[in-house]
């Protein structure tokens, strides 16, 4: 996959990856920058295809600040989204206690910690999560779902698997997103520079191209790529 990056129709940046998805393609090309320029961008802006918890981690480990579109952020406006009750994100949390509360008022506490890899060979850590009694719940067919599961649906148990350092970062992302941050010119060493990787909608969200401003010209960058 080839990246370029130009600025008024001039290219001024390229970078060439093996990377398959764009999840796996923002640390490398942040890198490349970095071994080849003087400066360093604080702000990186990408679209929802680029989250990661992963990459949340790079940037910050890195010095910069993410501007990242949350993945379900279109979705979680949606009615039948804030309506499905099997949803982490439609459940009270107790963060004393460490457990969330569904919809019959059952308690779904922490039964144990899965870690995982992914491709990249970076290792998350998911809090596993059960209900403690789902028996007789009125609300059993809406809440648990997959119908591939060859125990009764009487018979099954809710449990969620839940990200705490993902959750986190996409929490504190979404709040510099909406706190307007990202139109503010800071930068201690390189004041007005930014990088995007996205453009600001009306909404306060990214979306995917890449755009510089810089102290001068307020000249947008672009991205394009192609096999």
């Amino acid at each position: 996959m080839v990246w370029i990056l130009n600025i008024s129709h001039d290219i001024t940046w390229l970078s060439i990856g093996p990377q398959a998805t764009d999840t796996t393609t923002l640390i490398p090309f942040l890198k490349d920058m970095q071994e080849h320029l003087s400066f360093k961008y604080q702000k990186i802006v990408a679209d929802a295809g680029y989250e990661s918890e992963e990459n949340y981690l790079y940037i910050e480990k890195n010095e910069q600040l993410a501007f990242i579109k949350p993945a379900n952020y279109e979705i979680s406006k949606t009615r039948k989204y804030q309506n499905d009750i099997g949803r982490i994100e439609n459940m009270e949390y107790d963060t004393e206690a460490d457990c969330y509360t569904c919809k019959n008022g059952k308690r779904l506490t922490v039964t144990g910690v899965k870690k995982e890899k992914t491709k990249t060979g970076y290792q998350r850590e998911k809090t596993l999560y059960s209900c403690e009694d789902c028996s007789g719940c009125p609300y059993k067919s809406e809440c648990i779902k997959g119908n591939n599961c060859k125990t009764p649906l009487e018979e099954r148990t809710k449990h969620l698997q839940v990200s705490k350092r993902f959750n986190d970062y996409r929490q504190k992302d979404l709040e510099r997103i909406l706190s307007g941050r990202l139109s503010t010119s800071d930068e201690p060493e390189y004041p007005g520079r930014r990088f995007f990787w996205g453009t600001e909608t009306g909404h306060g969200v990214p979306t995917l191209s890449k755009q510089r401003d810089t102290e001068c010209t307020g000249r947008k960058c672009t991205v394009s790529y192609g096999t």
